[in-house]
């Protein structure tokens, strides 16, 4: 697949540079599916009210800017990190208000045969081209959306300083708390920290929802609130 910037006018191409993707010895190749590299496709998106764009293969994230198709940085999640066989699902902006410390939010689909985290959700940092944090779940995560602060005021939200929507191949759909402070202090860790997530009932009292939220920043960890699930089974994908 080639990529290009096109301007309204036509007047102005310019090709993006293919990705640098890492070579692997045969012990540290990605998991195979059918016969098939995981995600072998590149996907993508639009970011930073459409100036960047955000690149992915297996679990190589590349952020271009959009005017030059320069690139602003490649990072790969590699095993070394504790990302092991995990391939790059979508990314979501976090915080769009907020383009200094610029945050990104990197779903992850895990291979392992072992463990019961089967997702994580990576919070990126492009100012410091790192990962602040790292949420582990045990759902399959097929899309996500951020909630800012602003709508999670006067509702069961209060609580969170905007949020995540996550969605899965179980078809449950999950109001996920970001806990900003929290990332934040871990910006100088040198090590990926990997953070629980307590999952709760949505239809919850009030009062259950904020001793949860309570007991989870205690204890350091991510609270998220289940809306609901598809009893069919069918993948929430957007």
């Amino acid at each position: 697949m080639e990529w290009y910037e096109i301007e309204v006018d036509g007047k102005h191409t310019v090709k993006f540079d293919e990705m640098r993707f890492p070579t692997y010895s045969s012990a540290e190749a990605p998991a195979l599916i059918d016969g098939n590299a995981v995600n072998a496709k590149k996907i993508g998106g639009i970011l930073h009210q459409d100036k960047w764009a955000w690149l992915a293969r297996n679990n190589v994230l590349q952020i271009i800017a959009l005017h030059s198709a320069h690139t602003i940085c490649t990072y790969e999640f590699s095993e070394l990190l504790g990302y092991e066989n995990s391939s790059i699902k979508c990314v979501e902006e976090l915080f769009h208000s907020n383009y200094k410390s610029l945050l990104l939010a990197v779903v992850l689909e895990s291979y392992r045969i072992t463990g019961s985290t089967a997702s994580y959700i990576s919070v990126f940092s492009l100012e410091t081209k790192s990962v602040l944090s790292t949420i582990e779940l045990s759902l399959h995560i097929t899309c996500a959306r951020f909630v800012g602060p602003l709508a999670c005021r006067r509702t069961l939200l209060q609580n969170f300083d905007g949020c995540l929507a996550v969605g899965s191949e179980e078809g449950a759909l999950i109001l996920l708390g970001m806990n900003r402070p929290k990332i934040m202090l871990l910006a100088d860790e040198e090590e990926v920290t990997f953070v629980p997530c307590q999952i709760v009932d949505y239809n919850l009292p009030l009062t259950e929802i904020h001793r949860h939220f309570r007991n989870c920043q205690k204890e350091g960890i991510h609270l998220g609130l289940q809306v609901e699930v598809n009893t069919h089974g069918s993948y929430v994908i957007s």
